[in-house]
Formats: C-alpha cells, sequence, structure tokens
C-alpha cells in the first residue's frame, strides 16, 4: 500500500502528539504519586526528575 506524502505528514505528526500524551500522561501520574495523590510505591522523586528531563527537555529543546 502506498500513502501520499501528505499522508505520511500526517501519520508522522499523530505519532507525535500520541508519544507526547503518554509521556505527559505518565509525568502526570509520577507528580500526583509524588503528592501521595496516586498509589504507586517506589522512588518517585528520582523518576520523576528522569522523566521531567527526559519527555519536557526532548520536546522543548
Amino acid at each position: 500500500m502506498k500513502f501520499s506524502a501528505n499522508s505520511l505528514a500526517v501519520m508522522d505528526f499523530l505519532r507525535e502528539v500520541f508519544t507526547f500524551l503518554t509521556d505527559d500522561g505518565l509525568v502526570g501520574r509520577l507528580t500526583m504519586s509524588q503528592q501521595e495523590r496516586w498509589p504507586k510505591g517506589g522512588y518517585t522523586t528520582s523518576e520523576l526528575e528522569h522523566s521531567l528531563l527526559n519527555v519536557y527537555g526532548g520536546w522543548l529543546f
């Protein structure tokens, strides 16, 4: 199946949007966990710092 260049651009854009929303959801859950509003054990603060650098550092810079 062949796709036009426009279709491929739209698919790339949608993939980026879904990736960002997935990453953003992870950061949101880690933030709520740090505030003890989301049930997650472990090293929330270090995971949150790591995710913030990876997610928003990659998206913004």
